[in-house]
């Protein structure tokens, strides 16, 4: 029995964990994750649906974009997953596009998907700027997809430092195939 009222109550220490995260990488953030955040379902009313694990992110998404002044969101994906999500880019374009122009009333100016050759790791990074050196020390490691957080019941989020931050930022990096217009 748990001692949660609710499924996404039991989640809450990972929002609030995701959301110290994001603030902590803000302005320029990178997401790589294989499944994106997963298909969001549209309705019959052209309405965006969405699963336990995408409002787990949007809830910390929101609260740290409301903390911190977040300005740009990347997001780099498998391609082979994307093609299991979605049926084109236009379709995801769509969904993404409507989904987070929502966030520009609080600052989101940029958003970037990247559709990049197959990996299976999940990070948070910043974003660089004027160089390296920042995002380096800013990496952290998912043990899940963001869009399995409720059907794994388990997520580990571990920071990555010395040589393994370059290899981590420099295959993240290094995965992009071709980069898609910016959609906000």
């Amino acid at each position: 029995m748990s001692n949660f009222p609710d499924s996404i109550a039991a989640y809450k220490p990972i929002q609030i964990k995701l959301s110290e995260i994001f603030c902590f990488l803000s302005p320029n953030i990178i997401i790589s994750d294989p499944f994106l955040l997963g298909h969001f379902k549209i309705n019959s009313d052209g309405e965006i649906e969405v699963n336990d694990s995408q409002r787990i992110f949007l809830n910390a998404f929101i609260i740290a974009i409301a903390k911190a002044k977040i300005s740009k969101l990347i997001f780099v994906c498998d391609k082979n997953k994307f093609k299991d999500m979605y049926k084109d880019k236009a379709e995801m374009m769509v969904a993404f596009s409507d989904f987070f122009s929502q966030f520009q009333q609080f600052g989101l100016s940029e958003l970037y998907v990247y559709i990049s050759t197959s990996f299976h790791n999940r990070h948070l990074m910043r974003a660089p700027e004027d160089g390296m050196e920042d995002s380096l020390k800013d990496i952290f490691r998912l043990s899940t997809s963001i869009n399995g957080l409720v059907n794994s019941g388990e997520i580990e989020i571990e920071k990555i430092t010395g040589i393994n931050s370059i290899k981590v930022y420099s295959n993240i990096l290094s995965k992009i195939e071709y980069k898609e217009k910016n959609i906000i």
